[in-house]
C-alpha cells in the first residue's frame, strides 16, 4: 500500500513538532537564517489547511546522464490561509531528496525508516496529493517555473509517468538504477 504523500507528511511533521514543543504558539516563525534559498512556498492547500515548505540547504549528491540527485534540508509548516499566511513552522528541518530527471522525476522522502518515492507525472499533471512534491521538485529543478503552466512538460522533455509506480530504494542513490 502506498504511503502518505509529502504534503501530508509535512503537515504531520509540523503537528508532531508543535505537540512536542507543548504549544503551537511557541513554534518558531523563522528558526533559520533568511536567504533567497529560504523563501517560503505553498506546497498544497486542501480542506482549509495549506502546507508550506522552505528549502534551508541544497546539496548535490550525485549526477549522471539520467539525472541529478539533490539532498535538501526542508522546513515544513502549515497555515490556514494561503493569501495572508501565518505559517507555523516545524522546529527542525528534515531531509528530502529530489531526483531531477526526464526519465523518472521523483521526490524521495524518508518515512518511518523507509524511503517513500513520489514519481511525478508532469505530462498529465500531478494529482492533489502530489502537489507539494511537484512544487518542491520544480522549485529545485526548474526555479521560477510553474508545473501547471501550458507546455511545461514539453519544454522539459517529460513523458507520461505511472504516478502509482512503486519504486523501492534501500538508499536514495538507488534511484539511478530505477531510472535506467
Amino acid at each position: 500500500m502506498r504511503q502518505i504523500s509529502i504534503a501530508l507528511s509535512l503537515l504531520a511533521l509540523a503537528a508532531c513538532n508543535r505537540q512536542a514543543a507543548g504549544s503551537s504558539a511557541s513554534s518558531s516563525e523563522a528558526p533559520y537564517g533568511r536567504s533567497a534559498a529560504a523563501t517560503p512556498h505553498v506546497g498544497r492547500c486542501h480542506a482549509d489547511e495549506c502546507s508550506w515548505f522552505r528549502v534551508e540547504s541544497k546539496t548535490t549528491v550525485r549526477e549522471e546522464p539520467s539525472g541529478i540527485l539533490y539532498r535538501l534540508s526542508v522546513a515544513g509548516g502549515s497555515a490556514p490561509d494561503e493569501e495572508n499566511p501565518r505559517v507555523r513552522w516545524d522546529r527542525a528541518p528534515h531531509d528530502v531528496f529530489i531526483f531531477c530527471s526526464r526519465r523518472l522525476p521523483a521526490v524521495i522522502l524518508p518515512v518511518d525508516g523507509a524511503l517513500q518515492v513520489d514519481v511525478l507525472d508532469f505530462a498529465t499533471g500531478p494529482s492533489g496529493p502530489y502537489e507539494t512534491s511537484a512544487n518542491i521538485y520544480v522549485d529545485t529543478c526548474h526555479p521560477g517555473e510553474d508545473w501547471a503552466s501550458d507546455g511545461f512538460a514539453g519544454r522539459h522533455g517529460y513523458q507520461v509517468q505511472d504516478a502509482d509506480r512503486e519504486v523501492s530504494l534501500a538508499r536514495p542513490e538507488d534511484i539511478f538504477t530505477a531510472a535506467r
